[in-house]
């Protein structure tokens, strides 16, 4: 996305889904789209010399998950949402790229059933339901409870 003619954010998502064997079943890499509070946010930090962390993460499932992206989203649009995943790790590339990784392992979202996860995304802010900075939506991901899900974003600012 364009900021102006010399700024432009971009980004990845890289996902795998291992199984209870630890063998890579699901792997798929494709690019993301920042929202317009993901814009405000690297604005507002550009203006006032600092920014709050960047270090939330999100799936949808369900009814509604493979909505279109939309820059005026602030959410994620599934029936079903999950933005607690057991670890989550924010880190500084270098000087124009970080990434953000999350890890959903066994039973996580759920331990009963598997999930056909749909959007993923990433979250400004100290709440679990911070503004959104970043959707993507994807072909179905299924993970059952037995697998873990490994989500990295990477963003570069060019």
């Amino acid at each position: 996305m364009k900021i102006n003619d010399r700024i432009t954010i971009k980004g990845q998502v890289e996902v795998k889904v291992f199984g209870p064997d630890g063998k890579l079943k699901q792997h798929e890499i494709g690019p993301n789209g920042i929202t317009n509070d993901g814009l405000e946010k690297i604005v507002d930090g550009l203006v006032s010399g600092g920014m709050t962390a960047h270090n939330k993460m999100g799936i949808g499932f369900g009814v509604g998950a493979n909505t279109a992206f939309a820059v005026g989203q602030t959410d994620l649009q599934g029936a079903t949402k999950n933005k607690t995943p057991t670890s989550i790790s924010t880190t500084k590339i270098d000087g124009k790229n970080w990434k953000i990784t999350a890890l959903w392992d066994v039973n996580n979202p759920s331990p009963s059933a598997t999930v056909g996860i749909e959007e993923i995304g990433t979250f400004w802010g100290t709440a679990i339901s911070g503004e959104m900075f970043s959707r993507t939506v994807r072909a179905i991901i299924n993970k059952a409870p037995i697998d873990s899900l490994e989500i990295t974003y990477t963003f570069t600012i060019a």
